[in-house]
């Protein structure tokens, strides 16, 4: 609707590899190249509500197309108006497809979708030469975007580039030696630099988070260290505190056996004062019994 109602000039329709894949998607992408339509995409409703929009542009046209061609009487009908938005639709719409078939991928879809290669423009895209693939790793590893440090930037950056076209050495030996394929392209390369950026981030943030745990744990150690040091002010300070009373207890105890020892040897002289009193008593009671 948005190519044939609001007569968008620019309305281009890309289509990944991970789409293009699914054979529901390409049989649609295949009938849109041959016939310039999806059959069944709109309703009735729709069909009707479309028609009326662009009824007066389209028997503008139609008529104009007629007297162009000479044509006279030229009836104005739904079925007319539909033919037109169709073509209208087909002329405006652009379908850009990105793919990176190896093997017998390619062989299978010219084969079941033949609109694929018929109906469009092939631009093969060769290896990238050696200053492509730095173009495209210093585009997507950004040392403001990503967790490249800036001293390390430049390396990395020819190392990933080294790294791929090492790989592509290897395949080209792997084919000499072995007559064997390892089809080695830019898509492998942009999903290379990802998935190293996305590996460095998870191991950058891994690290972070191990560096916060150690961080704690050092908090933990230094708020630990700071108790101890106050537990042990205030244990040097009731340490004190003992040995004072301790002391004093110990002069308490030294008088209470002084004091013991005191009433004990009263008590031992009441004692023989009271034996000796017993004998002069029986004594007395002698002397006046006699």
């Amino acid at each position: 609707m948005n190519v044939g109602v609001k007569c968008s000039e620019d309305n281009k329709l890309s289509d990944p590899d991970k789409w293009i894949g699914q054979s529901q998607v390409t049989e649609l992408i295949n009938n849109m190249l041959t016939t310039g339509f999806v059959s069944a995409l709109f309703s009735e409703d729709e069909k009707d509500a479309i028609q009326q929009n662009i009824w007066a542009e389209a028997e503008a046209r139609i008529r104009a197309e007629a007297l162009a061609s000479g044509a006279i009487n030229v009836p104005i009908n739904k079925e007319s108006v539909w033919n037109y938005f169709k073509t209208d639709c087909a002329s405006r719409l652009h379908l850009v497809l990105c793919m990176n078939p190896t093997g017998d991928t390619l062989r299978t879809r010219c084969r079941d979708f033949p609109g694929i290669t018929k109906c469009t423009t092939i631009d093969w895209y060769f290896p990238w030469p050696e200053q492509a693939l730095y173009a495209v790793a210093c585009s997507l590893i950004d040392p403001k975007f990503s967790q490249v440090p800036v001293a390390h930037w430049e390396s990395v950056v020819t190392n990933v580039v080294n790294i791929h076209r090492s790989v592509q050495m290897a395949s080209n030996e792997f084919k000499r030696q072995l007559r064997r394929i390892n089809y080695v392209t830019a898509t492998n390369y942009i999903l290379f630099i990802n998935g190293f950026l996305k590996l460095l981030d998870e191991k950058t943030n891994e690290n972070i988070s191990q560096q916060r745990r150690l961080q704690g744990g050092l908090e933990k150690l230094h708020e630990t260290a700071i108790q101890i040091e106050q537990l042990n002010v205030k244990l040097a300070v009731q340490k004190v505190i003992l040995e004072e009373k301790t002391t004093s207890c110990e002069s308490l105890m030294n008088e209470i056996n002084e004091s013991t020892e005191v009433a004990t040897a009263k008590k031992t002289q009441a004692q023989e004062k009271s034996v000796e009193l017993g004998k002069q008593a029986k004594i007395i009671v002698a002397e006046k019994a006699s």
